[in-house]
């Protein structure tokens, strides 16, 4: 079966969203990886399901990336090692389907799981 244009895909993921399908099962009915569809979703600005959903920590290590912290700053920040900042940072960019912790960032925003304005609160910022 071909795949759908991009335009007709997205219109067939707001169709399948709306019927409670998560991402997963939207992915092997249209033939597309995961990661394609969490981007659609994201594009289209349709909430996250549960399955896309990050983890408190992998919210704080990307929420800390669009600081502008360090892996350091972001070990010492949430009292855990530099190792595990790490793991928690591909873990997300993973969940999301993203190749970079820049685009997880920009994923994570988009699908609401961290707050659009955390990169305008800069490390260094003063109020």
């Amino acid at each position: 079966m071909p795949r759908p244009a991009p335009t007709d895909r997205r219109n067939r993921v707001r169709e399948l969203t709306a019927q409670g399908l998560d991402t997963p099962t939207i992915a092997r009915q249209l033939d597309v990886p995961a990661s394609t569809i969490r981007n659609d979703r994201a594009a289209l600005r349709i909430p996250s399901t549960s399955h896309d959903t990050l983890t408190h920590q992998q919210r704080l290590v990307l929420t800390a990336a669009a600081r502008g912290l360090t892996v350091a700053e972001t070990a010492a920040e949430m009292w855990i090692t530099p190792h595990t900042v790490h793991g928690h940072r591909l873990a997300a960019i993973r969940r999301l389907g993203a190749r970079t912790t820049t685009h997880a960032v920009t994923l994570a925003i988009a699908l609401g799981q961290i707050p659009a304005d955390t990169a305008l609160t800069t490390r260094g910022a003063t109020s």
